[in-house]
């Protein structure tokens, strides 16, 4: 199957199929809403699982139903982006041989299960006519589609991405995820990277997107933060030994469901570098971007931004990394 999309400057807007699979087998699988508490709380999106449940609540024994309980009750961190992730990284058969580190090897103990599990995917999506399903709502979904593009067209993510990382080698994604209520997840596969947006309290039963913003811009900086997670958190992974660090996971990272220190250390690079390019492009909004970062205590922020400026000393962000936070962290210790 192909999705429906449409694309500019680099950046393509869709609604996956891959990921309507998965919302599907999310809505039926009572253990993950169990899991995920209020990320799959129906809000003005009740009408997606009213019309996922009437129309295959008879599946929900169906064995890849049955394999997907027993994952998440084995591997508790199955959840909240992996699924999304592991979606993504299905070929246009709905295959995959095999996943890459952080699915296979930190979200599943290199468990073979999630393999039998992804076999019965195709299987699944022809005994529920899946095909009939996501083309029956074209109409809906390329709604969807149009307002993503509205509200990512006037900004500057492309050239500040390139110039920042220093890294023009991605192809980026803007995907739709409405099953999933007031959360957003970056998923990294290959060289494709994609910001993964759910709804908001804001959504309307009308267009789920349409209504989507606080302020002019949330969304377009939702996205640069997702993918600004796919150039930090493998370098993260790669240079950070958590073990030689002095940080502290705190009740106010855990209320956000940060309950390591990788993750703690993304989220605080990952948060200085969008309030950088608000420094840049939205001077207007950066003051009270600053100021609830630093209320959420995000403690690392601060001193975070001030190294940007040594950035443009290093052929990449790697470089950079490497040197300047590695030595940050240190001094943190």
């Amino acid at each position: 199957m192909e999705s429906f999309a449409k694309k500019k400057n680099n950046i393509t807007f869709t609604v996956d199929y891959r990921t309507e699979i998965l919302s599907i087998i999310l809505i039926l699988s009572d253990k993950y809403k169990d899991l995920v508490g209020n990320k799959m709380i129906p809000l003005n999106n009740k009408y997606i699982y009213d019309r996922i449940n009437n129309k295959f609540d008879k599946y929900k024994n169906h064995k890849t139903i049955q394999l997907f309980n027993q994952i998440i009750s084995k591997h508790k961190y199955f959840n909240y982006d992996a699924p999304v992730t592991l979606f993504l990284s299905l070929d246009s058969d709905l295959k995959c041989n095999k996943l890459n580190n952080y699915l296979y090897d930190e979200i599943l103990d290199k468990d073979n299960q999630i393999y039998e599990f992804i076999d019965t995917i195709y299987d699944f999506a022809v005994d529920i006519n899946f095909d009939e399903y996501y083309k029956s709502n074209k109409k809906e979904y390329m709604s969807f589609i149009d307002e993503l593009y509205k509200k990512h067209i006037d900004n500057n993510i492309i050239t500040f991405l390139n110039s920042f990382f220093k890294d023009n080698s991605k192809e980026l994604f803007v995907n739709a995820i409405p099953f999933n209520s007031m959360s957003n997840y970056s998923s990294y596969i290959d060289n494709k990277v994609y910001s993964n947006i759910g709804i908001t309290q804001f959504s309307k039963e009308e267009n789920l997107y349409k209504d989507w913003e606080w302020h002019v811009g949330d969304m377009m900086l939702v996205s640069l933060h997702e993918f600004c997670h796919s150039y930090v958190n493998p370098l993260t992974e790669k240079y950070v030994n958590e073990n030689n660090l002095n940080i502290i996971v705190d009740e106010s990272m855990k209320k956000f469901g940060y309950d390591d220190i990788s993750t703690i250390i993304n989220e605080n690079i990952v948060r200085a570098i969008v309030l950088y390019y608000e420094k840049i492009y939205l001077k207007e909004r950066y003051e009270e971007s600053y100021n609830r970062e630093i209320s959420l205590e995000f403690k690392y922020v601060e001193q975070i931004l001030k190294l940007f400026k040594k950035n443009n000393k290093y052929l990449n962000f790697e470089a950079f990394y490497k040197n300047e936070i590695i030595k940050f962290l240190d001094n943190i210790n």
